[in-house]
């Protein structure tokens, strides 16, 4: 049964035991990886739990749940910056899915070079709803990549989330954070015009964002038919026609049919990326995934190269010098 204070949290208050003193303890999280990362996940302090259906994060100390689950972001957040590494949640667990136990298990603090350090020690400190929110946002969209559609939603909520912490720490104007805040119009041209006097992002990084939110808006959120289905059995809504004509066609080369969703994926899972690291304010550090740099858009990619993104990852090697 919880304390007033809170969940019971192991070795505090507790009666003398005859049992040995635990060596750390154990906190699982209804997370499930897939089981070819499990090698990732060791060496960032997670192992595999519940025959793969879970995670555990080990500490050397007992830890609130809400301690534990700061923690657990922080994992979640260097998995996305380093690796490109998500974890997708159980249905239905949330919170009642974690638990806590002592273990005579050793424990040994993972080791990490310097700049993933400094990256630690600013999640750290990075303490406001959305910015905890935004790492398990961010693992859910890595999660779903072989799910177009689904990671894109993700991606661009990371976006979102990065806005209404503006609103939140009033960075945006008293009307903008309004919009964001008790109208939920996140995205509006208030915000956007803030986004830019207020020299947040720059107005290039401004302008890719809210063409893609158009195109999230257009092709995404309504249901449609996917580009491969829609050349086989007709297009009703003359979705291509709409691309072809629209402002909001951020690269020339982008078309409405096979591969529409895998290139718009590309493109926001860089974007995000780098929309992450200014939420988190973390160094400006995107993940490539392999693949994710060719099949990109260069109007994309020069955005983000005037933000001063360092590329990692399998796909780095693909970006000309």
């Amino acid at each position: 049964m919880e304390s007033p204070g809170g969940p019971q949290v192991f070795g505090l208050n507790q009666p003398p035991s005859s049992d040995p003193p635990p060596k750390s303890f154990e906190h699982a999280f209804p997370f499930m990886p897939s089981p070819d990362f499990s090698e990732v996940l060791q060496r960032y302090g997670l192992e595999l739990g519940d025959g793969g259906r879970s995670v555990i994060l080990r500490t050397s100390r007992p830890l609130s749940q809400k301690d534990a689950f700061k923690k657990f972001s922080i994992v979640l957040a260097l998995l996305g910056i380093y690796e490109g590494v998500g974890l997708i949640e159980r249905a239905g667990d949330g919170l009642e899915g974690f638990s806590s136990r002592p273990s005579q298990e050793e424990y040994d603090e993972p080791s990490y070079p310097e700049d993933v350090s400094a990256t630690i020690r600013q999640l750290e400190n990075a303490n406001d709803p959305y910015q905890i929110q935004a790492c398990f946002t961010l693992s859910r969209g890595l999660a779903h990549v072989t799910d177009p559609e689904s990671a894109i939603i993700e991606f661009f909520r990371v976006i979102e989330l990065y806005i209404k912490h503006l609103a939140w720490t009033e960075a945006l104007n008293p009307e903008a954070a309004n919009n964001v805040l008790v109208y939920k119009l996140i995205l509006s041209k208030r915000v956007k015009d803030a986004l830019k006097t207020r020299r947040i992002l720059r107005a290039e990084t401004v302008d890719l964002i809210y063409k893609l939110k158009e195109v999230r808006n257009k092709f995404l959120s309504h249901g449609g038919i996917r580009p491969t289905l829609s050349e086989l059995f007709g297009d009703p809504e003359k979705n291509g026609e709409v691309l072809e004509s629209a402002e909001f066609r951020y690269d020339p080369d982008l078309h409405y049919g096979p591969g529409f969703y895998e290139r718009v994926l590309n493109d926001v899972s860089l974007l995000s990326g780098f929309i992450f690291s200014k939420l988190q304010g973390t160094d400006r550090v995107v993940f490539v995934r392999q693949g994710a740099w060719v099949q990109g858009s260069p109007q994309v990619h020069d955005v983000l190269a005037a933000e001063h993104v360092r590329w990692i990852g399998p796909g780095a090697s693909q970006i000309p010098d």
